[in-house]
């Protein structure tokens, strides 16, 4: 792998504002004698890189081809009329200033559309998105999308192989469907068009279009975790998925983590091993990189709150004074560990009850995959939880958890975000957990806490690795505890502090620093909630589990 600085989020972000230009200039890089060069920042000895591309050089002719497996848009039908809608979040919002500042042009499947009306959406989408639809028969859609992907890749990549299932014709489908992406993005392409592929729903078209066009440029970016070999080989196509992927000129992952694990899959699947990421298969060479998905850190540090929101906010807060607010948004999926947190802030009142009445928890879960099995389970076991803590602790006056279960708009996320004390990331397993960047970039007061699972990939951006610590969602025993002593009731009490910028979460534009305390070694409610009510330091028990709680 290559020798860069590990665990500062101000140097990991490299396709995001200000250095968000990176990964694309390193797939063309091995392609083009005048790609740019990078230069050394004198006081963080790291490379930075051309803040926008130079439209006027080498690539004044180059289109950037975006690929995903859904559009940045959903087309539904209306009465007599198409509805076409933003995609909120996910790969969509991560990639949006790509496609709006480079003039991309997006290839994706747009949603189950009837045979009838292809040409009309397949038109008006290019015209008026610069999308390119990948219209998918409803017979084929499901075993690919509901069925491998989701079934199969998304479980064992998450480290969950007994939710998987493995079905020789969902796996069919998989292959067919990756197929009819790249015919579509063959007969588009241009000789200097740079392709730049994304996520495990296309782990195979990298190789399909190398196998179509020779000398295509391509990129693939994995936004989930990569596995341990011992739980990929459990997958029966391990090889052809490795295949797939090695179609790409660069293949960039979010952790080292990650990236040592498919190299390492490599090396014992194939034999294929690497110099300092670089795979030569073949006649070509390979790179295997890092870079860390961040976010838009003016967007959400400037947007002022809306009206509609600011008054349910305010509503909020002055329903809870003199409560504390925690909050947590997931959404429905058995990665995220929402039923651990529910115990562990369960197991937090009944072992505090000083802190009843002084403390409520925000809960927003955003609807996921309600028709599958595991998903409707993991509603239930959610639903009662609440339910059960609700009824033991609750007064007339107050309630320990406000539960929400629907997709929450932008100004109310900002909202949230600035109003909020505490913000609880505890995932059990996670590729990278844009709420965590979002949260200390929307902060405008210095003041507030992230408890961060040390299974999500932005924990591995922290500064101070020797300090950090980490929450276990799987660990209820050392999770109740951790919301005391980053020490919020009494924010002037902490050590030394190492300092996150809102550089760290996204841009590498210079900003006003904002302190950012480690909590006490200890389970993670505690670590954020200070001291008692009465002011007293909060208990800790010994060989307690550590957390990343950070103070702003």
């Amino acid at each position: 792998m290559n020798e860069v600085p590990k665990s500062s989020w101000s140097r990991a972000t490299a396709y995001t504002e200000g250095r968000r230009d990176a990964a694309l200039l390193c797939m063309m890089s091995s392609r083009s004698r005048q790609a740019p060069i990078p230069e050394l920042d004198p006081d963080t000895q790291s490379a930075t890189w051309p803040r926008t591309l130079d439209r006027d050089g080498p690539f004044a002719d180059m289109t950037l081809i975006l690929v995903s497996n859904r559009l940045p848009v959903t087309v539904r039908r209306i009465g007599n009329r198409l509805d076409v809608q933003p995609n909120p979040g996910g790969v969509a919002a991560g990639l949006a200033s790509f496609h709006r500042e480079l003039q991309a042009r997006w290839f994706g499947w747009p949603g189950s559309i009837a045979p009838g009306e292809s040409k009309q959406v397949t038109a008006r989408l290019e015209k008026e998105f610069d999308c390119v639809p990948v219209i998918l028969p409803s017979t084929l859609a499901r075993p690919y999308y509901a069925g491998f992907s989701n079934g199969t890749l998304w479980p064992l990549f998450h480290s969950f192989s007994t939710y998987a299932r493995y079905s020789a014709s969902e796996w069919e489908a998989y292959r067919t469907v990756n197929a009819k992406f790249a015919d579509a993005i063959v007969q588009a392409l241009r000789p200097k068009d740079q392709l730049w592929i994304h996520d495990y729903h296309l782990l195979l078209l990298p190789r399909l279009i190398r196998d179509r066009v020779p000398e295509a440029r391509v990129g693939f970016f994995l936004h989930i975790p990569f596995p341990p070999y011992d739980v990929f080989r459990l997958l029966p196509w391990h090889r052809e998925i490795l295949q797939g992927m090695l179609g790409a000129d660069l293949i960039g992952f979010h952790t080292y983590d990650y990236a040592r694990a498919f190299l390492g899959s490599l090396l014992r699947d194939l034999g294929l091993d690497n110099r300092i990421g670089t795979i030569v298969t073949g006649h070509r060479a390979v790179q295997v990189d890092v870079f860390p998905l961040g976010v838009d850190v003016a967007k959400f540090n400037s947007t002022p709150i809306g009206p509609s929101a600011g008054r349910s906010i305010a509503r909020l807060r002055k329903g809870l004074e003199p409560s504390k607010l925690l909050f947590s948004i997931s959404r429905l999926d058995y990665t995220k560990g929402i039923p651990e947190g529910l115990d562990a802030f369960g197991r937090f009142l009944e072992r505090h009850p000083e802190w009843r009445r002084k403390i409520t928890y925000l809960l927003a879960v955003v609807p996921s995959r309600e028709r599958v099995a595991e998903y409707a389970r993991l509603k239930r076991a959610i639903d009662e939880r609440v339910g059960r803590i609700n009824s033991r602790y609750s007064t007339i006056a107050w309630s320990p958890i406000r539960y929400v279960y629907r997709q929450l708009d932008f100004d109310e996320l900002i909202a949230l975000y600035r109003v909020s004390d505490v913000a609880i990331i505890t995932p059990l397993r996670d590729g990278m957990n844009l709420i965590a960047k979002e949260y200390v970039a929307a902060k405008q007061e210095p003041r507030g806490v992230l408890i961060l699972s040390e299974m999500a990939g932005a924990s591995k951006e922290h500064r101070e690795p020797e300090r950090r610590g980490g929450c276990r969602g799987r660990d209820p025993s050392g999770a109740h505890d951790a919301l005391g002593g980053a020490g919020l009731a009494n924010p002037g009490d902490a050590g030394p502090a190492p300092t996150l910028r809102r550089s760290d979460v996204g841009d590498a534009v210079p900003r006003a620093p904002r302190r950012c305390r480690p909590a006490v070694r200890g389970s993670h409610f505690e670590a954020a909630v200070g001291r008692t009510p009465e002011g007293d330091p909060p208990s800790v028990p010994e060989g307690g589990s550590p957390a990343v709680a950070l103070r702003l």
